[in-house]
């Protein structure tokens, strides 16, 4: 739904939109380290092993977190797992992901393990031949809940929507300034009120379609470019590392304009491109 709309999305990824939001990768990235020194106790003594694929996902999860909601407290994007409607839904099987006995789990953590699942059931022949009848009557074992897993994950994501809709004030003699891609939207939909384009609303399909689209994107290809193909770059191409050193990484300013990483990058992304079965070189 996302490429639909470009009105959207062409504005919010103009470079000097990204820009403003480069640094905040930066606090995630150093509290997330520093909790991983402290629970792993690591120090230059000895060698410490860590899965960097997990530790690298839950950095790019909450950036990605606070780019999509832009939610001022972490707690605004709790799900109540008890609530009457979700019953059985601690009983799911994610595979990877326990609910057994949760309370509450976030929308984003929730949202990752219903799109990577979704693959998953996708590749469910005898539902796909029944039009999704199995899985949505709950006749099938596996993706008995996976139906409702959806609906919970829509009505959360419209909840902080029309949260933010209801806040935002719209001015229309100014720019918009927000930095998260939710008030983007509802930016989005009051112009368009406000000018009588009513055709170039977003409908809830679309929003619900443009931020799942948009989390899966950004954390499952990330993370293959990132633990695939960098580091064996890293371990291949070591004079590339000096070079990287060479043009600097003293700060955030230094590492965004280091010319040698953004080759690398650039190089990374068209020889081992993380969506290749979507977006041939």
């Amino acid at each position: 739904h996302g490429l639909m709309h470009r009105s959207v999305y062409s504005e919010f990824f103009l470079r000097e939109r990204i820009s403003k939001l480069k640094f905040r990768m930066l606090p995630i990235l150093e509290k997330k380290m520093i909790l991983l020194i402290e629970q792993h106790k690591i120090d230059n003594s000895k060698f410490t092993d860590i899965d960097l694929r997990e530790f690298l996902g839950v950095i790019q999860l909450n950036w990605l977190s606070d780019l999509v909601f832009g939610c001022k407290q972490e707690s605004d994007l709790d799900i109540d797992l008890t609530a009457p409607d979700y019953a059985g839904i601690r009983d799911y099987d994610f595979g990877h992901l326990n609910l057994a006995g949760l309370a509450t789990i976030s929308l984003p953590q929730l949202l990752e393990n219903f799109l990577v699942t979704s693959f998953s059931g996708g590749r469910d022949m005898a539902d796909i031949f029944s039009y999704k009848l199995l899985s949505k009557y709950g006749l099938t074992t596996k993706w008995a809940k996976h139906h409702l897993v959806k609906k919970i994950l829509d009505n959360k994501i419209m909840s902080v929507y029309n949260k933010r809709y209801a806040e935002h004030v719209f001015d229309a003699g100014k720019q918009d300034e927000s930095k998260n891609i939710i008030d983007i939207i509802v930016h989005h939909n009051k112009k368009c009120l406000a000018d009588g384009r009513t055709p170039e609303l977003l409908t809830d399909k679309d929003i619900i379609g443009d931020v799942m689209g948009f989390i899966f994107a950004g954390l499952e290809t990330a993370l293959q470019a990132i633990t695939s193909c960098l580091l064996h770059c890293s371990k291949s191409y070591p004079e590339w590392l000096d070079k990287i050193k060479g043009d600097g990484l003293g700060s955030l300013d230094a590492i965004m304009n280091n010319k040698s990483l953004d080759l690398v990058m650039k190089e990374t992304l068209r020889l081992w491109n993380p969506a290749p079965c979507t977006w041939w070189r």
